[in-house]
């Protein structure tokens, strides 16, 4: 598979990874300070020659142990951040749910380790987190 292949499959997935949880989150609210979370997934990188590098992986250990990457896809009305600010979530830290199909992590706003500076406009999220 070629690299433009590739890159157009994963901007494919992501349109569609987006509209799901669009859809997944319609109609419900978290209480208080709780936001919802979508796990974004490492993207794997493709070098010149067709190698594709998975990107779950630093210097040999799992992502999922090192915490979850993750943009903010439904807020509490006590909320202070906004939908689709990318936060950093302790790994054994909210609850897993899943809606409508989708996966969804719900914390509490006080338990997230960072908070990204800006909103990121585009990300690729991770189906199976």
């Amino acid at each position: 598979m070629k690299h433009d292949d590739i890159v157009n499959r994963q901007a494919q997935e992501e349109a569609d990874r987006h509209a799901a949880i669009d859809r997944a989150v319609e109609g419900w609210t978290p209480t208080l300070d709780h936001l919802v979370l979508a796990t974004i997934k490492a993207v794997d990188k493709v070098t010149g020659s067709g190698l594709v590098i998975p990107g779950d992986t630093t210097l040999g250990t799992r992502s999922e142990k090192r915490g979850r990457l993750a943009r903010i896809v439904a807020a509490g009305p006590e909320a202070v951040l906004a939908v689709g600010r990318r936060v950093y979530a302790p790994t054994y830290a909210g609850t897993v749910i899943d809606v409508d199909g989708q996966s969804l992590l719900v914390i509490k706003e006080g338990e997230l380790l960072m908070v990204a500076d800006e909103p990121q406009a585009s990300v690729v999220e991770d189906p199976a987190a």
